[in-house]
């Protein structure tokens, strides 16, 4: 991550409860700082928390499932969730066209009139 940093790459990445954030005097759990927010409560912590190597905005949500959402971002941190739902969905289409039913990849086309012919279908 911090070759992101170093090349002013832009990056949202999903970390988990067990990792630390680090505010310049203790390193806390995700899990312990979010601890108190409710299902589809939004919190954004107000300052930059290190994790290993970097410094980055923080963002979480509590999901419907009950598991903790925590996303780093270097960017504004308020589009942060918006941004990676839209991701999400992505990342849902192609999951269902290679490996989950449709199996995309199985089908060996990769002439591109043809895969827009399949699709269409």
């Amino acid at each position: 991550m911090s070759y992101l940093v170093e090349k002013s790459i832009p990056f949202c990445i999903r970390i988990r409860e067990c990792d630390h954030l680090y505010d310049g005097q203790s390193s806390l759990s995700p899990k312990v700082v979010f601890s108190n927010l409710q299902v589809g409560e939004i919190q954004i912590l107000s300052k930059p928390r290190g994790i290993p190597g970097i410094w980055a905005f923080v963002v979480a949500t509590r999901l419907v499932d009950g598991k903790l959402l925590v996303l780093i971002t270097s960017r504004q941190p308020k589009q942060t969730l918006v941004d990676y739902a839209q991701r999400w969905k992505i990342e849902t289409l192609f999951g269902c066209l290679k490996s989950r039913g449709f199996n995309l990849e199985a089908t060996h086309i990769y002439c591109r009139d043809r895969l827009s012919k399949m699709i269409a279908l």
